[in-house]
């Protein structure tokens, strides 16, 4: 994931926009993360990994058996990692 600053954000916006469709794009503002941006498509697959996560978590629940927080955010991270890769 590339980072930009904000300021830079600001004036070079177009090539922001360029950029977010190749990779990530962090934002930052006095060294600390404040936004990222992405690109529509990774967008899409961030929410297609979360619909799929959320309908995991609602069968295992429904055969009573249920996550915990550590799980879940496991099998989110899981999901996301592999629909990067699947790029």
């Amino acid at each position: 994931m590339g980072a930009v600053s904000a300021k830079e954000a600001q004036t070079r916006f177009g090539q922001l926009l360029d950029r977010a469709q190749k990779e990530d794009v962090s934002i930052t503002r006095h060294d600390r993360g404040i936004a990222v941006i992405v690109s529509t498509e990774r967008y899409e697959e961030m929410r297609r990994a979360e619909d799929a996560y959320w309908l995991d978590r609602a069968e295992k629940a429904a055969q009573g058996g249920f996550l915990s927080p550590e799980e879940s955010v496991e099998f989110l991270r899981e999901k996301i990692d592999a629909a990067s890769v699947n790029q």
